[in-house]
């Protein structure tokens, strides 16, 4: 699906990609995890744009872009910090992002896999998360372009 082409064409570009990317609101998106980090902020799911790109060789690359409009960086934060975190039981530590506060933690996704490296962070408008293998770039070099 794609709800917002030229929000893609901004992330692909801003992140160096040449994958397509798929966008839909957040209503399609079906999370109900997600689901209650909007109501917690008061925004309707269908008011919220989702990019994401999974990386389709391996899946060893995923970048979501949570677009939440007139919501604070800070409250974004505040609000997605269990929504992100709780998808993996690992250590998250606080790292800055380009200036901006975020979080990360390395996690093994299965046995026969190298460490992921997720993390997210938080700006006027976007919640933003990227994780990737332990391999190529890391997931806060995706975050800070």
């Amino acid at each position: 699906m794609h709800l917002d082409p030229a929000l893609e064409g901004r992330i692909a570009v801003a992140v160096g990609i040449a994958t397509v990317l798929e966008s839909c609101d957040a209503k399609a998106y079906g999370s109900s995890m997600l689901n209650r980090t909007l109501r917690s902020l008061k925004v309707p799911a269908a008011n919220v744009v989702i990019v994401s790109w999974l990386k389709p060789s391996n899946a060893d690359a995923r970048m979501e872009v949570y677009k939440v409009p007139n919501v604070a960086g800070d409250a974004l934060g505040r609000a997605f910090r269990p929504y992100f975190e709780n998808r993996f039981s690992a250590r998250w530590e606080d790292v800055p992002i380009a200036g901006v506060p975020a979080r990360s933690c390395e996690v093994r996704l299965a046995k026969d896999r190298p460490l992921w490296a997720t993390c997210w962070c938080a700006i006027d408008g976007f919640a933003l998360s990227a994780g990737r293998d332990s391999g190529e770039e890391s997931a806060t070099s995706m975050l800070t372009r």
